[in-house]
């Protein structure tokens, strides 16, 4: 039993080895190619050097810190390949021995740190790379603006030493910037082609400005000297003429301080010329601008009077007749009030506005005459004399709409009046006539309440009699009053009809109902009732329906015929 259990024993340890040698022979065997694989990223970095590229950037002949930074480069790619590299392939024999005696972890370390170290180098190349193709790029670039530098100085030069004269006393201070910028152009080409590209890139931005600042002198002076040298010049010699003339031929200003403001503008222009001498350009432009709008407002003020004469001379009998035009009609306007206001009360201040039109109209004329001496003497300020023009022309027919509105509202107080009388009249006439239809049917009576209304309304129709008949009267008073018991009027006409019509229509049923009477008990009710009604309490309304009522039960369609022929007869 116990040799059997050690056999088995035996067994299970040799089994273990083999899988474990397994294990280790395949370690070692993935770890011998990761190494196999690490040497050919190691020789694809030693393959694809940079020895061509420093080759290359040598015939640029660099200097200064071009150079530096060359050489800076050079030692840097030298460690990588002389020290880095030679330390991988050692470290990487030495981990293929450790991997042959089976020292996986060791080997495996060693590995990966190398392989970790190969693809730093593979960065730090691939910038060092970049780094020396700038040389060649800012060699490319420098070389081209050399080419541009001097086409662009021979323009500007040529353009000023043959166009010298559109540039007046600047053109020494342009030639003088063109000096120094040849100066820089020269050193800039200087440093290139001694190989110092890191010194001339930063030259660069330098010549660059300056170039801008030449060209920004050359494409404005011309226009601002041409303004300074020619056009103010001659403008303010004409404003000086123009003005002169003006004044000669009776012309004034309202503010004149032309001869003050051309002389300050002719120092301005002498300033502005210094200015443009010692290249203030910003300066120049600002005084430019001042001096252009002093003289555009001269211009502006000169036009303004020689426009506003003509107006002037068209609008002197306009203006005339239309002040005494509006001082006629507001004279037959205020006589017109005057007539109507001893029998009719004015209640919208139609006098009171008509005087404030005479003052306005008085105004508007007194200022009229002195416009006119002025005009007549020669000191006149036409545009401010249009204005006066204008503002009355304008006031005067708001002043004719308002006495023509007064007029228009007073016109038809006559009208009115007589309207009114009529009006009156024809209420007394329906008084009268209410009151024979309802004694022609010889009623007994009527409501208490009818009798008021027809009281009261009989009453405010004599005051309203009473109202227009006094010596002045109140149109608007009369039209309220009017208005009111002419509401009432209708409604107590239609009140008067319906009791005719009732009471008439009552009476011939009850009459009708006699047929029906004797042999009919409800009939004979309803006929008591509705006589009750008629007699005692005057409700001729409800007489009609009770009897019709009763009627129409043993008659259809009666109430509706008696209604027919009481209608033909009333309408004959």
């Amino acid at each position: 039993m116990s040799n059997h259990i050690l056999t088995l024993a035996l067994i299970i340890i040799i089994i273990i080895l083999i899988i474990l040698g397994l294990i280790f022979y395949t370690a070692r065997y993935s770890l011998q190619k990761n190494i196999k694989r690490t040497e050919e990223k190691l020789n694809s970095v030693i393959n694809n050097s940079l020895e061509n590229d420093f080759k290359n950037i040598k015939k640029l002949k660099l200097n200064g810190e071009s150079l530096k930074q060359f050489k800076d480069y050079s030692k840097k790619y030298n460690v990588i390949f002389d020290v880095e590299i030679n330390s991988i392939k050692d470290a990487l024999s030495k981990a293929k021995k450790f991997a042959h005696n089976y020292k996986i972890i060791s080997a495996n370390n060693l590995q990966k740190r190398n392989l970790s170290q190969i693809e730093s180098i593979n960065k730090r190349l691939q910038v060092l790379k970049i780094e020396l193709s700038d040389f060649e790029k800012l060699n490319e670039k420098h070389t081209k603006n050399i080419r541009e530098f001097n086409k662009e100085f021979k323009q500007y030069n040529k353009k000023i030493l043959n166009e010298n004269y559109l540039y007046g006393d600047s053109a020494a201070k342009i030639e003088d910037n063109l000096g120094k910028l040849e100066k820089e152009i020269n050193q800039f080409t200087k440093l290139v082609h001694s190989g110092d590209h890191s010194s001339a890139e930063k030259m660069l931005g330098t010549v660059d400005n300056h170039f801008k600042q030449i060209k920004h002198l050359m494409e404005n002076i011309p226009n601002l000297y041409k303004s300074l040298n020619k056009t103010f010049p001659s403008q303010l010699s004409e404003i000086k003429a123009g003005h002169k003339k003006m004044i000669e031929e009776s012309y004034r200003f309202s503010d004149d301080n032309f001869e003050v403001l051309i002389s300050k503008l002719e120092a301005k222009v002498s300033e502005s010329l210094r200015l443009l001498k010692d290249l203030e350009i910003g300066k120049v432009v600002s005084y430019n601008n001042a001096i252009s709008d002093h003289i555009d407002y001269m211009y502006e003020e000169m036009e303004k009077e020689i426009l506003a004469k003509k107006k002037v001379i068209k609008n002197m009998k306009i203006v005339h007749d239309f002040i005494f035009h509006a001082q006629k009609q507001n004279n037959a306007l205020m006589a017109e009030l005057e007539r109507l206001s001893k029998n009719y009360t004015l209640e919208h201040d139609e006098i009171k506005n008509a005087k404030s039109f005479a003052n306005a109209i008085n105004e508007i004329y007194s200022i009229y005459k002195t416009d006119y001496q002025l005009f007549k003497s020669g000191e006149a300020v036409y545009s401010e004399i249009l204005s006066n023009q204008q503002e009355a022309k304008t006031n005067l027919s708001k002043i004719e709409k308002e006495q023509r509105d007064i007029n228009d509202s007073v016109a038809d107080l006559n009208d009115e009046e007589i309207k009114a009388r009529e009006s009156v009249q024809q209420f007394e006439l329906n008084l009268l006539n209410m009151q024979r239809e309802i004694d022609r049917l010889n009623l007994p009576g009527v409501s208490k309440d009818y009798l008021e209304k027809y009281d009261a309304l009989y009453k405010r129709v004599k005051d309203l009699s009473r109202d227009i008949n006094q010596d002045k009267i109140s149109m608007d008073f009369i039209n309220k009053k009017l208005s009111l018991v002419s509401e009432d009027m209708q409604e107590l006409l239609h009140i008067t009809q319906s009791i005719v019509d009732n009471a008439a229509l009552s009476e011939r049923l009850m009459q009708y109902s006699n047929h029906y009477k004797n042999d009919n008990e409800n009939v004979s009710l309803a006929c008591e009732k509705a006589k009750n009604y008629f007699d005692n309490t005057y409700e001729y309304d409800k007489s009609l329906e009770t009897i019709a009522t009763a009627l129409e039960k043993v008659e259809p369609g009666l109430l509706k015929r008696v209604q027919s022929e009481y209608n033909r007869e009333k309408n004959n």
